[in-house]
């Protein structure tokens, strides 16, 4: 998720839990990955079983929440603009309790308060399920708090479910898995933000998922960092493929996705119970990061482009009609023109179906932040563009290659871009909007023919089974 998004409201329950704030409001807002909008939804939860209400915006809110990354730079620098735009809400109404939340608590802690002193409280992400004690001790305390640490015990299992505040009307949902990673590439923030791997057993998942179901939800997308490497935390007494098995036999799910895959995590096994079960949809969203062997290994990513593409290869023999889409980093130090342009040789051998693609940012505490050679921002923005156009090129290709075959699709409701259409996502994860008679309902799967491709997905017509 790009920018600035606010929570929508989450349907209510009730909890046996006194009601310790009966009649406040509170407002959340969300950048970053689809982690930070779960994590915010489970804020939501903890919220509202303290009795809390969410409100549209911060003025009314007696509780503000920023759930926060800090993967690049530049999102960053739009939450000290945020927290700049609140403190006015702050000074008309001193009670308003303004908090930081996320990658970016856990990663700046208590210099968040020295850059915004009005800030009332800072909680990284494994210390979220203490935010109704941090909240008591907040009322207690004229002092501002801050949590944060990825070391100790994970989070209780109902502590990462937050199916009790699905959106009424939602057949989607995200849902947590694996918290923390364990790889150690030289770029990246998050093992030192999210801890190391923290699977939740499958049981715990499969309730979590059943009552999703009953609220009305089709689409689960279990989430991680690494979420292929879920179990391996646990002994390996159980799998991803396990969890697939769990969650398959749930009656009124539609359909499983799950992301973001590392290369080094795709098994055999994976691939054939993805080919295999009818309920787990044919989209791999897998990081290659660099097209070239000698970036990669200064990333610090234990793979080579030739093994990527051997299993790449593989994915697409096994599994008809699969998507691979990827992330790529552009400019990362020791990127020289030269290997630039093997890099681009690569994707455009690879054919991925969409691309991720961000300009390096060196994050302060990685080991790439300190590499010698670091790209000029005026030749990584020069490169972007151009990997951009190829990319778009491809994309565009791939859909257009696509007119005529029939696709199954979840109806998701009216197109944004033609409110006359209907929209919703094929089961590789391509969007299609699509004219019909009858519009169908919410959460239907339909079959749809695509008549033409465009770079964003294919347009086409419903038709009968």
């Amino acid at each position: 998720m790009n920018g600035l998004t606010a929570l929508s409201r989450w349907s209510e329950f009730r909890y046996s839990t006194p009601r310790m704030t009966a009649g406040k409001t509170y407002h959340i807002e969300i950048w970053g990955c689809q982690m930070n909008v779960a994590d915010a939804a489970a804020a939501a939860r903890r919220l509202e079983s303290l009795g809390y209400t969410e409100v549209p915006g911060p003025a009314e809110a007696d509780l503000v929440l920023l759930e926060t990354c800090c993967v690049r730079e530049k999102p960053e620098h739009k939450v000290y603009s945020r927290l700049g735009e609140l403190r006015r809400f702050k000074e008309a109404r001193p009670s308003m309790k303004l908090g930081v939340c996320g990658c970016m608590a856990e990663k700046e802690g208590r210099v968040i308060l020295r850059n915004a002193p009005f800030v009332d409280l800072v909680i990284g992400p494994r210390r979220l399920a203490r935010l109704p004690e941090i909240l008591a001790e907040l009322e207690e305390s004229d002092e501002p708090l801050v949590e944060i640490g990825v070391e100790g015990e994970p989070e209780i299992e109902d502590a990462q479910d937050f199916s009790r505040y699905t959106r009424a009307g939602e057949i989607k949902a995200f849902v947590n898995v694996i918290e923390g990673c364990n790889y150690r590439c030289a770029y990246c923030i998050v093992p030192y933000v999210r801890g190391k791997f923290s699977s939740r057993t499958p049981e715990s998942v499969a309730d979590e998922v059943r009552r999703l179901v009953d609220a009305g939800v089709r689409e689960v997308t279990l989430l991680g960092q690494s979420v292929l490497a879920y179990g391996r935390d646990r002994g390996k007494a159980f799998d991803i493929v396990t969890l697939f098995e769990h969650l398959h036999e749930i009656d009124g799910l539609a359909r499983i996705r799950f992301t973001t895959n590392h290369p080094l995590e795709v098994t055999d096994r994976i691939i054939d119970a993805v080919a295999a079960m009818p309920k787990v949809m044919e989209h791999f969203h897998m990081p290659i990061q660099a097209g070239e062997d000698s970036l990669l290994a200064a990333m610090k990513r234990g793979y080579t482009v030739a093994r990527y593409e051997e299993l790449l290869g593989r994915i697409r023999a096994r599994i008809p009609g699969v998507s691979v889409t990827s992330d790529v980093i552009v400019g990362f130090p020791g990127e020289t023109d030269a290997l630039f342009e093997t890099c681009m040789e690569s994707y455009a051998r690879l054919r991925f179906d969409q691309q991720f693609m961000f300009v390096y940012s060196p994050r302060p505490g990685t080991p790439a932040a300190t590499l010698p050679d670091q790209v000029p921002q005026e030749v990584k923005v020069a490169r972007m563009q151009r990997l951009v156009e190829l990319q778009n090129a491809i994309s565009t290709e791939i859909n257009t290659a696509a007119a005529g075959q029939v696709f199954e699709v979840l109806a998701e409701g009216p197109s944004a871009r033609d409110a006359n259409r209907c929209a919703g996502r094929a089961r590789n994860d391509k969007a299609m909007v699509f004219t019909t008679e009858h519009a169908p309902e919410r959460g239907a799967l339909v079959r749809v023919v695509a008549e033409q491709g465009h770079l964003w997905g294919c347009s086409g017509r419903m038709v009968e089974r």
